[in-house]
């Protein structure tokens, strides 16, 4: 493998913008999943950002090699970055939802809820984004805000997803008793049975 990062290396400094880009990459990923150089593997991901600083191959493959790592935060900050380069409306959105994902995970809750509020305004019909928001609102006791993303979930909800209408149905009559909707809360309660 090393021999064929040295060749890879010598196409790239033959090669300008793009091109060299695209090579940097290999070389990177090359260290990083078969030389197991995790340093190495950084150092070219970072060189590939500098002919083109707009490389989502390269922000995802440093997002990877810093969650192997360990390092939530950097591998959070390389996927937003990500997203935010992107032109794919999906890879923006994937983007954004697992970077929310390792915020969560390192407790920077109000960084996850703004990158999914992010996601939602890219595609508004995305359940994984509308759950997870949901759930964070709930936690920041701004359960009133909840109402919209739980109503969507509840048309995307699969007609044979019993547990999950139950659930929904159960949130949305809480909200709705919390409001003093007592005729919708009876409505969703009714719709859990």
């Amino acid at each position: 493998w090393r021999g064929l990062a040295q060749a890879l290396e010598r196409l790239a400094a033959s090669e300008d913008g793009a091109a060299r880009a695209r090579t940097q990459l290999r070389i990177g990923l090359l260290w990083r999943d078969r030389l197991g150089d995790q340093a190495r593997a950084e150092q070219e991901l970072v060189r590939t950002l500098e002919f083109d600083a707009r490389h989502v191959g390269a922000r995802l493959a440093l997002a990877e090699l810093y969650r192997q790592r360990g390092d939530v935060l950097r591998a959070a900050k390389s996927l937003a970055e990500a997203a935010g380069a992107s032109a794919n409306l999906l890879e923006q959105v994937r983007a954004l939802v697992e970077a929310a994902e390792l915020y969560d995970e390192a407790g920077e809750h109000a960084r996850s809820a703004a990158l999914l509020r992010e996601a939602l305004e890219t595609d508004p019909e995305h359940v994984e984004a509308a759950r997870r928001l949901a759930t964070r609102l709930d936690q920041f006791g701004r359960a009133a805000e909840t109402r919209p993303l739980l109503e969507m979930l509840r048309r995307k909800l699969a007609p044979d997803d019993k547990r999950g209408a139950y659930d929904l149905h159960l949130r949305l009559a809480g909200l709705a008793a919390s409001e003093d909707r007592d005729a919708d809360a009876l409505r969703e309660y009714r719709a859990a049975l």
